[in-house]
This record gives C-alpha cells, sequence and structure tokens, in this order.
C-alpha cells in the first residue's frame, strides 16, 4: 500500500483474550500510521476470552476509540463466518448510521455497494 492512502481498518477475532485484544489496540493507537485510518469495521469477535473488567468486546472497543471521529461498526457480516467478500486494497468508502452501514467498493468505476442493514452496534458516528 502506498504510504499516502487513507485505510479502513477490518479487524475481526476468535478464541483470544480481551487482554490481547486490549494490547493489540493500544500498539495500534501508538502506530504513525494509524492517522491514515478513516473507518474501522469490525466482524465477529467469537469465544472471545473475557479476562479484564469490560463486559463485551463493544466496551473495550468503545474505550479505545471514543476520541476518533471516523465511522465504525460493529458485526458487520464480512471475514471468516461469511460469504461476502472484502476487496483488499481497493477504493472503498465507509458510512455508518443509526439505521445501517454501508461498504461501497469503487472497483474499474463500476461501484458495488454492500448494505447492512442495523448493524449489531453502532460505535461511533
Amino acid at each position: 500500500m502506498p504510504e499516502d492512502q487513507d485505510l479502513i481498518l477490518f479487524f475481526e477475532e476468535v478464541e483470544e483474550s480481551l487482554h490481547t485484544i486490549d494490547r493489540f489496540f493500544y500498539m495500534l493507537r501508538l502506530q504513525n500510521s494509524f492517522a491514515r485510518v478513516k473507518g474501522i469495521i469490525f466482524g465477529a469477535f467469537n469465544s472471545i476470552r473475557y479476562d479484564l473488567q469490560f463486559g463485551s468486546v463493544e466496551q473495550m472497543l468503545i474505550a479505545h476509540l471514543h476520541d476518533l471521529e471516523i465511522p465504525v461498526c460493529c458485526g458487520f457480516p464480512v471475514g471468516s463466518n461469511s460469504c461476502i467478500p472484502l476487496i483488499e486494497g481497493a477504493p472503498c468508502s465507509l458510512t455508518v448510521t443509526s439505521e445501517n452501514s454501508v461498504l461501497t467498493f469503487n472497483i474499474e468505476g463500476t461501484q458495488q455497494t454492500c448494505h447492512i442493514e442495523k448493524t449489531e452496534t453502532t460505535l461511533l458516528k
């Protein structure tokens, strides 16, 4: 990826401890390249071991991301447990509202839109 391109970060985890995810986000926020992140998509967090004081992964993510003014959504049905693809490196945009989240890919001049109605949790707008 060219270093001057903005990014939309996708993250999901299976069978990991909340402590490890927490540590990952602390390290991620310290990276200079994190300033390029213009949106975050969270997929599924399955079989997470709750070894911190947070009651859910979403509560912990709110603690990490509450100060950002970027679209963030949880429960987006893509990733390892879905047949909806994410096209890595493709130009795209992410819109998050209280009603839905829309991820739009711009591939060879044609827009392919994936509308997700009422995601499980909208963290930030």
